[in-house]
């Protein structure tokens, strides 16, 4: 979405440190059971992502939903958008693979809504993948040119790091080991002093002090005599450390 788009998905990625992978994930990060951890295991866990050498695949499925509702000259006008996006990150030492899926459903008057509140929004439904190779100098990356033709480029960096880091920098959040607390109820830690209060972040590990899920959900409702406003975001995040082969495209 471009200009004053009003449904804002988090590019997808996935966060730094520690996040990054995506694609309909299967399970819920929620449900995953979390361990305690040292802080010293903790900082291993997210530097490990950092590795050129390292191995993992992550999904990530982040998923917005709005509900509006307002009066407008002389009608009521009411309705709801659905925007996801799903990531899946795979690396396989110097081999990487991301896919990225990003879909936006509307329903009822939303358009109405969106055009009367002066927002720009339109439907959106693509798909895009970029591969990488790592070599001595660098990253090749290997992606779709305007032609829709494989085409290649240099970079200093991961196209997996990249994505993974953008994520949560966006939102501001904190991967210290001091602002977590562990959660017996929740499974897993959760940040002590979150910027909004309607928000949980819940960060996981699993038995041998790796990273293995991620769970952020917030929501926000607004009420006034004529106008209602109601967001609710979730962002799911399953690691796994096993290694699935990448081919990388043949550039023409």
């Amino acid at each position: 979405m471009k200009g004053k788009a009003m449904v804002c998905i988090v590019t997808a990625a996935m966060a730094a440190a520690m996040c990054v992978g995506f694609v309909g994930c299967g399970a819920s990060a929620e449900s995953v059971k979390g361990e305690e951890v040292t802080e010293k295991q903790w900082n291993s866990a997210l530097e490990y992502f950092t590795d050129t050498e390292a191995i993992y695949t992550i999904e990530c499925t982040e998923e917005h939903t709005e509900e509006r509702k307002c009066e407008y000259i002389d009608e009521i006008l009411s309705g709801s958008v659905n925007g996801t996006q799903t990531v899946k990150v795979i690396k396989n030492g110097a081999k990487e693979y991301v896919k990225e899926n990003r879909k936006i459903e509307m329903k009822g008057d939303y358009k109405k809504i969106a055009a009367a509140l002066d927002q720009e929004i339109k439907t959106l439904d693509e798909t895009e993948e970029e591969y990488a190779e790592y070599t001595e100098t660098g990253y090749t990356v290997y992606y779709k040119n305007d032609d829709d033709k494989w085409a290649k480029r240099q970079s200093y960096s991961s196209i997996a790091y990249g994505k993974i880091s953008e994520v949560l920098s966006n939102m501001g959040i904190s991967l210290s080991y001091s602002s977590y607390e562990y959660s017996t109820n929740l499974k897993g830690y959760i940040l002590k002093n979150s910027v909004r209060n309607d928000a949980v972040y819940i960060v996981k590990f699993n038995g041998d002090g790796k990273l293995s899920a991620i769970y952020f959900e917030y929501e926000t409702n607004t009420k006034s005599s004529n106008r209602e406003h109601g967001e609710k975001d979730v962002f799911n995040v399953l690691i796994n450390y096993k290694g699935e082969k990448v081919n990388l495209p043949t550039v023409e």
